[in-house]
């Protein structure tokens, strides 16, 4: 990054993970290093070396935008302007998604339409239940619809033997 070489170091205390970057020259320790190699990657996954940097954030849980369909957390995401973010898993130095426009147009169709999560911007922690419920009763109805269906064929087939 900038000319520089880094280890990426990870501590351990028996419970939780720490990532630290660390200098291979002066042997400091880079503040903020998880971030910085995450933009600088981010950079270079998309040409845009000399464009500002509008926001950068590390995820460690799916979102709306960075779904459970990209498979990959935790994630560093970088944003170069308002229609385009770049999510970068730094820890393999792999670009997880690019998201644009578009994308979010795609991301916004499938949530609400197939996903139904609408319950939940509606109604809150409240919509999940109701959404379930709702989900329950709707299969209920199809089996009985199903199970209707099967016995008024059983019926016709009865009669039509005897």
């Amino acid at each position: 990054m900038n000319g520089e070489n880094y280890w990426q170091l990870y501590l351990s205390n028996g419970k939780e993970k720490q990532k630290r970057y660390i200098n291979t020259k002066t042997f400091k320790e880079l503040a903020g290093g998880d971030i910085k190699y995450g933009c600088y990657l981010a950079c270079l996954f998309s040409n845009k070396t000399n464009h500002p940097i509008t926001h950068s954030k590390y995820l460690n849980q799916f979102t709306n935008q960075y779904s459970m369909m990209n498979k990959r957390l935790p994630v560093i995401e970088v944003g170069f302007d308002s229609s385009e973010n770049y999510y970068v898993e730094t820890s393999t130095g792999h670009l997880s998604a690019v998201t644009n426009s578009y994308y979010k147009a795609e991301r916004f169709s499938f949530s609400n339409l197939h996903m139904h999560h609408y319950w939940e911007d509606w109604l809150g922690d409240k919509g999940k239940t109701i959404q379930k419920t709702f989900f329950v009763l709707t299969t209920l109805g199809l089996l009985l619809l199903a199970l209707t269906g099967c016995w008024m064929y059983w019926r016709k087939r009865q009669k039509a033997l005897k």
